[in-house]
């Protein structure tokens, strides 16, 4: 049974403001969310690879079948359970007095703040660039693939990072295109 997302917005809420009273800046604040998340997709891509007997295929198909699982059955979960989140980059939410100022170091002026970026950044940090750190065949890919991971990294290219792994994604979906 899943915990009704309200209840669990309650948690998250609470966690914020214990965070956020607390001083804790809003870097140190956003690096515990993403452990919280690194955690939580590493047991998750486990649990598939096991599940999915996928350990045979190759980083492609794995990473296929990680990706239409986080797609159809987390991400928009994520989003819900972290509304209490995005609530607060946007300045709406009752913790942050003055949320402009407090987000201000964890983005760059021009750029909007977002929990679809804290998780897709997640997902390509800690599910996707692993896979690339091992050697990857574009030649082992079938079409089904190719279709899920173009739109894997169409999706993550929309977090518009300039980091290193940004780089990466964006490599990606260039060859596979």
């Amino acid at each position: 049974l899943k915990t009704p997302i309200e209840d669990v917005n309650k948690m998250v809420e609470v966690f914020l403001r214990l965070r956020i009273e607390n001083k804790t800046t809003a870097t140190s604040l956003i690096s515990e969310v993403q452990e919280l998340l690194k955690n939580g997709l590493n047991i998750m891509e486990n649990e598939l690879t096991f599940n999915e007997n996928s350990d045979q295929g190759s980083s492609f198909h794995r990473l296929a079948i990680t990706w239409d699982y986080f797609f159809a059955n987390v991400y928009h979960y994520l989003l819900a359970i972290f509304l209490p989140l995005q609530l607060e980059f946007e300045g709406i939410g009752p913790i942050v007095k003055n949320a402009k100022e407090y987000w201000s170091d964890i983005s760059e002026p021009s750029v909007t703040q977002s929990t679809k970026k804290v998780i897709l950044s997640a997902f390509r940090d800690y599910v996707v660039i692993p896979y690339f750190d091992t050697e990857l065949s574009v030649q082992d890919v079938e079409d089904s693939e190719r279709r899920t991971l173009v739109q894997c990294f169409g999706i993550l290219q929309s977090i518009h990072s300039a980091n290193y792994n940004q780089r990466i994604i964006e490599h990606l979906s260039s060859i596979l295109q």
